[in-house]
């Protein structure tokens, strides 16, 4: 799973927001994972700031995000986009998993650097925007 990784490349240091809107998903991550330094948010992505505030962070250093931001409803789209812009760190990093290269104007307009890879080894295969601020 993806939050294992994230979690065996953090510093000990760092803290994890994982949110996550599925009850279901949400209460599987609650079961199986007991790390101190993730914090499981069982809300969306577009209340990022909220967030941030409970936990004294002004900023965040990197985001990870596997959204479907294209089929998402525009509005919750632009409110999501809106948090990563505000609240990442100047020459902090964006990952975006995607199906598509829908995103790549958008993605491109918002960002200092931006690079597109295609791995097979996500099923389905997907595109990994790699963001900098």
């Amino acid at each position: 799973m993806i939050t294992d990784k994230i979690l065996e490349n953090m510093a000990n240091d760092a803290i994890l927001l994982c949110f996550e809107i599925d009850d279901n998903l949400y209460q599987k991550l609650v079961g199986r994972i007991n790390d101190p330094r993730i914090k499981l948010v069982k809300d969306g992505a577009e209340n990022l700031g909220k967030y941030l505030a409970k936990n004294n962070l002004a900023e965040v250093d990197c985001i990870i995000s596997g959204l479907p931001l294209v089929s998402l409803p525009k509005k919750k789209s632009a409110q999501i986009i809106t948090q990563i812009i505000k609240y990442l760190k100047r020459g902090g990093k964006y990952i975006q998993f995607q199906y598509s290269l829908t995103s790549f104007n958008k993605f491109k307009k918002l960002f200092s650097n931006l690079r597109v890879r295609f791995t097979l080894l996500n099923i389905p295969p997907a595109f990994i925007y790699a963001c900098k601020k």
